[in-house]
């Protein structure tokens, strides 16, 4: 499967097959080759909690307001994000030249340091790609998934038991579809998502389809 057909046909699945399981070695597929998704600095702030036992996910359930998906699925994994991902810097780059560590962990401590926004967008950013990164591999392993942010973050952190400095981007229901997922609504045309040189510029003359 390619990355173009990984996109064009995944669906966002609300029905799952709760009889289909997710062993340990079926997780490791699917979330091993995501620990190479692209982080700032190579901070890696992305950490997964993989909750698949029916105690587990039915609590998950109550804190997403009783989405049926997320008691019904395989798996629910857990995008979470440190948020203070700078503070490994030094862990992180142990391994490169002298020099380049050095410079690496003061330029880190520098842009982040004293900018909490700064690092709470960049764990959004950094859980975000995470997670399409989840789906993709999902959708080439044959699996379906579920993407959502209708939860109660205090409830669903205590659930996980979610660190204080650690954030929870979304939850990705994972599974096997009981039934297709509803048909496509309406997409926004393409001249009007891809512009050319400015957000006032001119759209591509021929768009893909």
């Amino acid at each position: 499967m390619t990355v173009d057909e990984a996109l064009r046909t995944r669906r966002s699945v609300k029905h799952f097959d709760p009889a289909f399981v997710l062993d340990d070695a079926a997780v490791g597929e699917l979330l091993a080759p995501v620990a190479f998704t692209p982080t700032s600095f190579n901070l890696q702030h992305f950490r997964f909690v993989v909750s698949r036992t029916p105690a587990m996910k039915q609590a998950l359930a109550a804190a997403a307001y009783g989405q049926e998906q997320v008691a019904s699925c395989s798996a629910v994994v857990a995008v979470l994000a440190k948020i203070p991902a700078h503070e490994d810097a030094g862990r992180v780059w142990h391994d490169a030249p002298e020099p380049l560590r050095d410079s690496m962990t003061r330029t880190i401590a520098a842009f982040y340091g004293a900018a909490p926004s700064l690092q709470r967008d960049e764990a959004i950013r950094s859980g975000s790609l995470a997670a399409m990164a989840i789906m993709l591999r999902a959708t080439e392993l044959g699996l379906d998934t579920c993407p959502l942010i209708g939860f109660d973050d205090d409830a669903a952190r205590e659930v996980l038991g979610v660190p204080v400095d650690h954030m929870i981007v979304l939850l990705i229901c994972v599974g096997r579809a009981l039934r297709p997922a509803h048909p496509r609504v309406g997409r926004l045309n393409l001249d009007e998502l891809i512009v050319t040189e400015r957000y006032d510029g001119q759209p591509l003359v021929s768009s893909p389809k």
